[in-house]
């Protein structure tokens, strides 16, 4: 089973990804993760290091390859995570003979995605909290070190509008893509994810336990 779960910036797709694989016993791929990890492994001065310490964008075909790599040696079935994220990347999924099981496309209000991204506050071990939904016990710091926590500069509300539109254009393409004939017709589910976190995965869990 390969699934592909496709949402904008703020919808739970990494909350939602861990509790799918943990059910399902699926192994859960991110392509950030899957580049971090190229990265440890590579030597310093391989062109993948290089690009990602520059901050320039990586060549497409090489986070391609990366994924295709570790889903092709994966001995379980896949979440597929933020990858494909655009219609060139679902093509080449395709043309190297991997069969998408389901499409999830997690949809949420545009105000609601503003208001969960807004409002994070993020320590430096990876720890993500919300002024609203997920407070730290003392307002600021960091539950387990006290530390101080930050609001990352993307997390703005205008940075997150810009990247809605974005990811509407990309995704626009992308869902049109997995509904075209080229791929018979995949059914692309669409899970509410207003609703709470255990209402979405419930929802999801039933779509790839009917088809």
């Amino acid at each position: 089973m390969i699934i592909v779960l496709i949402g904008p910036p703020g919808v739970g797709k990494g909350t939602q990804a861990k509790r799918l694989c943990d059910t399902l016993s699926l192994r859960h791929l991110s392509s950030g993760d899957i580049l971090r990890q190229a990265v440890k492994e590579a030597s310093p001065d391989s062109q993948l290091a290089k690009q990602l310490a520059s901050g320039s964008l990586v060549d497409d075909g090489v986070v391609c390859q990366l994924i295709l790599d570790v889903i092709r040696s994966s001995d379980q079935g896949c979440l597929l995570d933020g990858f494909p994220r655009t219609e060139s990347q679902a093509r080449f999924l395709a043309d190297s003979g991997i069969a998408i099981s389901h499409v999830v496309e997690l949809d949420i209000k545009d105000e609601r995605v503003v208001e969960r991204i807004s409002g994070r506050m993020v320590h430096a071990s990876g720890r993500v909290y919300h002024k609203l939904y997920n407070p730290p016990k003392v307002e600021g710091l960091d539950d387990v070190t006290g530390e101080p926590l930050m609001v990352r500069s993307d997390d703005s509300a205008d940075v997150v509008i810009n990247r809605l539109a974005i990811y509407k254009q990309e995704a626009g393409a992308l869902l049109a893509y997995y509904r075209s004939s080229e791929v018979g017709l995949l059914d692309v589910a669409v899970v509410d994810a207003n609703q709470d976190i255990d209402s979405v995965t419930r929802s999801i869990l039933k779509v790839v336990s009917d088809r």
